[in-house]
């Protein structure tokens, strides 16, 4: 989140709560190192889900949250494109509507690595790098995953050196991974 932490929006959303109604609030994290789930819940958020996304912990999340009746199970389907159905949980409906969400979303995300790239600046890079990874873990893309992740290494070491390689690397692999989502969405 480029202007907040999850914790400081937590902060800033039950501060204008005034007693009222109490908004769910669950964290979808890739932290997932020992005390991040206690210092969400301490922070005020109701649930922590990491990542990659598990649809079933999502759903239990907010039934949890909402106090919801429990979502009714969807029966597998057929697993296409690498598995990305079975990755949603077998929920093809859940995986088109996450997919649009992501290709709507993703070209602002990369243009802001390439921006980074381009400026040769470290910060802006791990921050850019880091939210395109996430958003690309929910859907299994392992390979567009790894790439990010040495590119996040790269700058989180400040070594930029080949940073333009491993940026074209990136490219390549969310524009193969694109394509096939695209299929589905």
């Amino acid at each position: 989140m480029p202007e907040m932490s999850g914790l400081e929006a937590t902060a800033a959303i039950r501060g204008r709560e005034n007693g009222g109604r109490r908004t769910p609030i669950i964290a979808m994290t890739a932290r997932v190192l020992k005390g991040d789930r206690e210092e969400c819940l301490a922070a005020g958020m109701d649930d922590y889900v990491s990542k990659p996304l598990s649809p079933k912990a999502l759903f239990q999340a907010i039934d949890a949250a909402t106090s919801g009746p429990p979502r009714p199970s969807q029966e597998p389907l057929a697993v296409i494109g690498d598995g990305l159905v079975a990755h949603m949980g077998g929920d093809r409906a859940l995986l088109r509507e996450l997919a649009a969400i992501f290709l709507q979303d993703y070209p602002a995300r990369l243009a802001a690595v390439r921006a980074a790239v381009g400026q040769r600046d470290p910060g802006a890079l791990e921050a850019a790098v880091h939210a395109l990874r996430g958003a690309a873990a929910n859907f299994g893309a392992d390979e567009a995953v790894a790439a990010a992740v040495r590119l996040e290494t790269m700058a989180r070491e400040r070594n930029l050196g080949g940073v333009e390689a491993a940026f074209a690397e990136l490219f390549g692999c969310m524009t193969r991974f694109t394509v096939e989502l695209g299929g589905l969405a």
